[in-house]
């Protein structure tokens, strides 16, 4: 008797130590680095443009957004909208979109899902942002998230 209470006593220790560490703590991805309040807009020839992605490219850390319809973005580092950590980065900005696909090679209702598609079913990658701006070591722009809110204005040309 005594020894089924000391090993139930036990199990209910054990179990209860394991649950309290399969808790979801704050529900945060991160580490403890300390992120800024940081977003913007991006003007794509001197207008808004959504569905554009903004990325910060920093020597240790990224961050990125996607606009809205407005062109305003709020980064992200580890959780959504999170911020940036301080430092300065080197910027990215590009849209791209896949036009004229073929998405029957993808829809399994379709009789041609499964099969290899056509190179001309695959469609066409359409850049809407000059490809400079695709790559943050050749757009030319640059971020420096400093404590607080930080703003950004991209201003980038399609052409």
């Amino acid at each position: 008797m005594k020894c089924f209470r000391l090993c139930t006593a036990s199990l209910v220790c054990g179990v209860s130590l394991l649950l309290a560490g399969c808790g979801t703590g704050t529900g945060t991805n991160n580490p403890g680095v300390t992120v800024h309040p940081a977003g913007g807009k991006v003007l794509v020839d001197g207008a808004p443009m959504e569905g554009v992605t903004v990325i910060l490219k920093g020597d240790e850390r990224g961050a990125s957004a996607k606009s809205n319809a407005q062109g305003e973005f709020t980064f992200t580092t580890f959780d959504p909208g999170d911020g940036v950590p301080e430092g300065t980065y080197k910027v990215a900005v590009l849209k791209r979109e896949t036009v004229g696909a073929d998405s029957s090679y993808f829809d399994e209702n379709s009789p041609n899902y499964g099969k290899t598609p056509p190179p001309e079913a695959l469609g066409k990658v359409v850049d809407h942002i000059a490809e400079k701006y695709a790559d943050a070591e050749t757009s030319g722009l640059t971020a420096d998230v400093k404590p607080g809110a930080n703003e950004f204005t991209f201003e980038v040309t399609s052409k």
